[in-house]
């Protein structure tokens, strides 16, 4: 959810930015810093209880020789612990190397990381690869949410994603969530986390805080 206010340009959406951050190398610095962040503003919410920070990480992230040994570097430095925090990367970010993926993903479990697949469904080797992988969530992506009614199409694929899911015995979170309709179709089936401007908008540390002061009223 990372987000770039530009001094001259505005507003720039992560879009926009964060493929050309990974092909001219920039990756890892923001990386880096989105890490730090985490661990610093993570400080303000542990109060909150089962409360999980979930933090994306590139393919370029995932092949970096050094990755692993800068991750533990920081968790000794922050004393992190690792079950309050889950890592997601993308279909596309595993199977550009298949076997260092699932290298690295085990040791990510070891340390004590959970695992989100995320955008599942984009890919044209999801269902393949499902099985191989040491994953605990999966993320539906927005694209099979969008335009869901009965007894169409996405409709079928949906179902069929969560019952799957389900079987292997993973988590399944719903993204794009924009109406109640689409929020009362979801939670009909069954999934065990939704997401989207329907229940509320990427928002800055401090309004995360105030935020969870009217939720925990309600």
């Amino acid at each position: 959810l990372i987000r770039w206010i530009h001094p001259t340009k505005g507003f720039i959406p992560p879009l926009e930015f964060i493929e050309l951050s990974e092909k001219n190398g920039f990756i890892k610095e923001m990386t880096e810093f989105v890490f730090a962040e985490a661990a610093k503003d993570f400080q303000a919410w542990d109060h909150q209880k089962n409360f999980v920070v979930s933090i994306n990480l590139s393919a370029v992230m995932l092949k970096n020789d050094k990755f692993l040994t800068n991750l533990i570097q920081w968790i000794e430095n922050h004393h992190i612990d690792c079950k309050k925090f889950n890592i997601e990367i993308t279909e596309t970010a595993i199977i550009e190397d298949i076997d260092k993926s699932i290298q690295v993903l085990n040791a990510l479990h070891r340390l004590g990381f959970t695992i989100a697949l995320d955008d599942f469904g984009t890919g044209y080797s999801s269902l393949t690869y499902l099985q191989k992988l040491p994953i605990d969530t999966i993320k539906i992506d927005r694209t099979f949410i969008s335009n869901i009614q009965e007894d169409t199409e996405e409709f079928y694929v949906l179902k069929y994603m969560i019952d799957l899911a389900h079987h292997l015995k993973l988590n399944v979170v719903a993204e794009g969530i924009e109406t109640i309709e689409q929020a009362d179709m979801v939670k009909k089936y069954d999934v065990d986390y939704a997401q989207g401007y329907y229940y509320c908008k990427p928002m800055p540390q401090q309004r995360v805080l105030e935020y969870f002061k009217v939720v925990q009223k309600e």
